[in-house]
């Protein structure tokens, strides 16, 4: 509905990644639009005193002309949109910004569309990028290490202790009911350790206490926890001290070897600086993809505004949440950030076009069955799995990713 070609359009480029298409709508297409609105309400309003259909245009237009108004815009706004496309024959990126000025149905429609322009990326020669790889070693340290962590995990606890608690110690501790969210009686068994800095959990009080003496546990609250009253603030639970016990190690010998499913000590030392090294490998050929894509991505000419960065700023805002203040440290820091994903942005869906890279069907099933396995496994939730449409875009970054790292020399 509705003859578009003869409408005038005035174009405006106030930078080359941005386009303003000005429109004042033909009052002959408004007519139409607002003619066919109201024949809708005649025919489906239900007013005192009127039958359906015989519903007269005036007071169709006195009860509904919001929504007249509003069934106009919405038929309206996408054809004219529609129509700049057609006419610039633009490559636009992100969604438009409409501004609409139609306050009355006797008025004329003016439409002020700003389209944020696809830039041009001029890709490096990533054959020319050189990276160096790493030597990797794995010391006896990083082995002892590793070892006593299992041995952590393999700790006994001894029975009840007639003794202070110390460090290192396990207790358990019953929480009284003074404090929120407490809201009854509970028990816990707590580890005693000495909290690094950022620690949620500070259970060093409980040292140096014995069985029926009472003390505290402190627990500091993140500023986003959902609890308003609790967020930001570091509380005291008072506790009793019920049981002690001493976390019993095994020793370090061939036994405990074997029970780790080694043939002696000498050969699960062997078996975990072999896992040991084979993960710094895994690492170093991920840091490797992510030097190569960050190396062409600074090399390549990727052109774009400071309006487009600013309109992606404002797009990536909470909601509610305000822009920080024009050259503040946090404004800069936040321009940066948006700017590095925009340039990854088109980067990566030029890679993708100059190498043709496409996803097969196969493989797109494949990953999808992973991920609903891992979801199986409470590897991850069902929200973590992406629709096809989205698997597929991160299947080829990754691609792109990976083809840009095998085109680069390493030595």
């Amino acid at each position: 509905m509705g003859n578009y070609d003869l409408v005038p359009i005035d174009y405006e480029r106030p930078d080359p990644s941005t386009v303003i298409a000005k429109v004042k709508v033909p009052e002959g297409i408004l007519k139409e639009y607002v003619q066919r609105a109201i024949a809708y309400y005649q025919a489906n309003a239900k007013l005192p005193g009127f039958r359906p259909g015989f519903v007269p245009p005036d007071v169709v237009i006195g009860r509904f002309a919001d929504d007249i108004r509003s069934d106009v815009i919405n038929a309206v706004v996408p054809d004219i949109y529609r129509e700049v496309l057609k006419r610039e024959n633009v490559k636009v990126v992100g969604d438009p910004l409409f501004n609409i000025d139609y306050p009355d149905l006797n008025l004329p429609m003016t439409l002020t569309i700003t389209l944020s322009l696809r830039p041009s990326v001029v890709i490096a020669d990533y054959r020319e990028i050189k990276l160096s790889r790493p030597e990797i070693k794995t010391t006896a340290e990083e082995v002892s290490s590793f070892i006593e962590h299992l041995r952590e995990d393999n700790a006994e606890l001894s029975p009840p202790l007639e003794r202070a608690s110390e460090l290192g110690d396990v207790v358990t501790v019953l929480f009284h009911k003074e404090r929120p969210p407490v809201v009854k009686e509970r028990r816990a068994q707590m580890f005693i350790f000495k909290p690094e800095a950022g620690e949620r959990f500070n259970t060093k009080q409980l040292a140096g206490h014995l069985p029926g003496d009472e003390a505290d546990v402190t627990i500091t609250y993140p500023e986003d926890y959902p609890a308003t009253a609790l967020a930001g603030k570091t509380i005291a639970y008072p506790v009793k001290i019920e049981e002690i016990r001493q976390r019993i190690l095994p020793e370090l010998d061939d036994q405990f070897a074997t029970d780790l499913g080694a043939e002696n000590l000498d050969d699960l030392r062997a078996k975990i600086k072999q896992e040991i090294t084979v993960q710094k490998e895994a690492q170093v050929e991920e840091n490797l993809l992510e030097q190569a894509w960050r190396s062409v991505m600074l090399s390549s000419t990727i052109n774009i505004s400071e309006s487009m960065i600013k309109r992606f700023m404002g797009n990536s805002l909470a909601e509610g949440a305000q822009m920080p203040a024009d050259g503040s440290p946090a404004f800069k820091e936040f321009h940066d950030y948006t700017l590095i994903r925009l340039k990854d942005f088109f980067l990566t869906d030029a890679v993708i076009a100059n190498e043709a890279i496409k996803v097969e069907p196969e493989e797109l099933k494949k990953e999808r069955n992973y991920l609903l396995d891992m979801v199986k496994h409470k590897q991850i939730s069902s929200d973590e799995v992406p629709n096809d449409e989205e698997l597929e875009m991160r299947m080829l970054r990754r691609k792109a990713r990976e083809r840009v790292k095998e085109r680069v020399k390493i030595a």
